[in-house]
């Protein structure tokens, strides 16, 4: 697995103290899947209701992995169990006792979010720019 570093993280968005848009490709592998945050796509961080008003949306331990699930679920590039599986992983790997509960969220209240007639986002550069990305590690 390569994950991407907190650092790599904080170079790679911009957060407006609302909104985060990721400034620049964000390449990791995981369970040997490269995968891209491409650059432009914008999140809210975690998507929690208003009434679990304690846990923090931009909270380091899973702010990676919220917006990597916003990007799954927008573009729809992965079946949903693979998207929100991924989600709970990689929580885990940084607060192990929250993946659970985070993983009943999304396949819970994901349902209509995943279903909801919206347009699909395409990055329509972001598989070469990976594709050259796998290239140039692989040399």
């Amino acid at each position: 697995m390569k994950l991407p570093t907190q650092r790599e993280i904080e170079d790679g968005i911009r957060f407006d103290g609302e909104n985060i848009t990721i400034k620049k490709d964000i390449y990791f592998r995981v369970f040997g899947m490269w995968m891209v945050l491409p650059k432009g796509l914008q999140s809210d961080g975690a998507s929690v209701p208003k009434i679990i008003f304690w846990v923090n949306r931009y909270d380091k331990r899973w702010l990676f992995w919220s917006i990597w699930h916003d990007y799954a679920y927008r573009s729809q590039w992965l079946p949903r169990n693979v998207a929100d599986s991924i989600f709970a992983w990689g929580v885990k790997q940084n607060a192990p006792q929250w993946s659970f509960t985070f993983y009943l969220a999304v396949r819970v209240g994901g349902y209509f979010a995943w279903h909801r007639k919206k347009e699909i986002v395409k990055f329509p550069n972001a598989i070469s720019r990976l594709n050259k990305f796998i290239c140039k590690t692989q040399q």
